[in-house]
C-alpha cells in the first residue's frame, strides 16, 4: 500500500527555489509577476506560498526564466 506521503507533491519554499534557481530570494521578490507565468506557485493561506519540485524542474529543464 502506498503511504499518502509518498502521493503529494514535494513542495519548496521561495529560500530552497532561490538555491536551486541560483538567485536571491530578493531577485525571486522582484521577478514574481514574471515568475507566476512560467512556475505556478501553491498557496498553503494568504501568507504561505510554495512551489511544487516537479514544476521547479521542469522549467529547469525548459531553461529557466
Amino acid at each position: 500500500e502506498e503511504s499518502l506521503d509518498s502521493s503529494l507533491p514535494k513542495l519548496i519554499t521561495r529560500s530552497e527555489l532561490a538555491k536551486i534557481l541560483k538567485v536571491s530570494e530578493h531577485t525571486l521578490a522582484v521577478r514574481r509577476k514574471e515568475l507566476e507565468h512560467v512556475l505556478p506557485m501553491v498557496k498553503l493561506n494568504d501568507r504561505v506560498i510554495r512551489y511544487k519540485l516537479s514544476d521547479v524542474q521542469k522549467l529547469i529543464e525548459r531553461g529557466g526564466i
